[in-house]
Order: C-alpha cells, then sequence, then structure tokens
C-alpha cells in the first residue's frame, strides 16, 4: 500500500512538469513557425488579397474604382485573347510536364536502382542540381544562343551543307518555348521522382522477383 501510495504521489507530482514541458515545446516550435508563416502572409498572402481586390473593381479615367463585380473574371475566360491565352498556357504547362516527366524518369530510375556506387550517384545528383545555380534569363538566354539564326545548331547545320542559310523555324515559336521550359523543369521532376522511388523498399523489388515477376 505504501509503494503503491508514493508511486501516486510521483505520477502526481510528474503531471505538472510534463505540462509545463509540453507547453514549452509548444512555445518553442510557435517561435520557429513565426517567421515563415510572416513571410508567407505579407509576400503571397497579402498581394494575391489585394490582386483579388482589384480584380472585383475596375478602370475609370486611367484610376482604379473599387467595387464588387465578378465582370473581369468573366471576360477572362469568355473574350478574345484571354482565353486564347489561358488555353495556350494550360498546353504548354501540361505538354512541358510531360516532357520533362518523360526526360528525368529514366534517370531518377536509374539513380534509384542501379548506380551502386555512392561516388556516382553523388556526382550525377551534383549534375541534376547544378543547372539551378544559374537563373531562368541565363538558362533561356543560353537556348538564344543555340537556337538563333547565329547560334550553334544553324552554324553546324551550315557547315555540314545541310541549308545554305539559318533556318528561322528554331525559335520564337512554340517548340522553342517547350524545350526550354523543359530544360528548366527537368531538374525538379528529376528530384520529385528520385525522392519517391528511393522509399520502395528494395524487400519489395526481390520478393517480387522470386515470385516470377519481370522487368
Amino acid at each position: 500500500m505504501m509503494m503503491e501510495a508514493t508511486l501516486s504521489a510521483r505520477d502526481a507530482g510528474s503531471k505538472p512538469v510534463i505540462r509545463s514541458a509540453r507547453r514549452l515545446e509548444r512555445r518553442s516550435m510557435m517561435l520557429w513557425l513565426l517567421p515563415p508563416v510572416a513571410w508567407f502572409t505579407v509576400f503571397m498572402l497579402l498581394p494575391y488579397a489585394l490582386l483579388f481586390y482589384y480584380s472585383l473593381g475596375h478602370s475609370q479615367d486611367m484610376r482604379f474604382v473599387p467595387g464588387f463585380s465578378f465582370h473581369n473574371f468573366v471576360r477572362v475566360f469568355t473574350d478574345e485573347p484571354y482565353l486564347g491565352v489561358i488555353l495556350k498556357s494550360a498546353r504548354i504547362g501540361l505538354m512541358t510536364s510531360i516532357l520533362s516527366a518523360l526526360v528525368a524518369y529514366p534517370l531518377a530510375f536509374a539513380l534509384a536502382f542501379h548506380v551502386r556506387s555512392a561516388a556516382v550517384k553523388f556526382a550525377l545528383y551534383l549534375l541534376v542540381i547544378v543547372p539551378w545555380w544559374a537563373s531562368y534569363l541565363v538558362k533561356a538566354y543560353a537556348w538564344k544562343t543555340i537556337l538563333g539564326t547565329g547560334g550553334i545548331l544553324n552554324a553546324t547545320l551550315q557547315g555540314l551543307g545541310v541549308t545554305d542559310e539559318p533556318v528561322r523555324l528554331f525559335l520564337y515559336n512554340e517548340f522553342s518555348v517547350l524545350l526550354t521550359l523543359t530544360y528548366i523543369f527537368t531538374p525538379f521532376a528529376v528530384l520529385s521522382i528520385y525522392a519517391q522511388l528511393e522509399r520502395v523498399p528494395t524487400s519489395l523489388i526481390e520478393a517480387a522477383r522470386n515470385l516470377g515477376a519481370g522487368g
């Protein structure tokens, strides 16, 4: 009985300590979350809220007039050139996603299951990350120097005698936009797919092979 009373007293005394530790942990977590939440609010939520506020009004004599109308949203989805631009952007975005995934998946698959050497895997991983060190403008301009009339591709075609003059079909069209965007977003796709493939337990693959599953 005395032992049970002693244990009960210890439990009763430890509960306030546990509650205090939990409160301290919650406070420290809130302090850690405060900077990113403040950053997200100031630079993401407030600009979007202002944009939505302006979209409900209209312009008159070159000045903004507040209001509460969805006329601008109706115009975006019914009038040209807004609807055409939205559909073209959606098509380019979808094709970019598909092409990036098709290019990235083999490399991500090889990194996850076939590259055994840690040094080789690190080198390939580093090569995927290196393009992030350059800005989008630099990468886009690099493709301009490759696809332009005086670029490397046209110079090679003329040097091989395939064409007599520069070909203008490689630049300032949807093909060049797709090619550049695919190049820019492929590293994101590689890392995303690799992160998911790496989580697949190798024991499941071995068990499937033992049961007769093919590649």
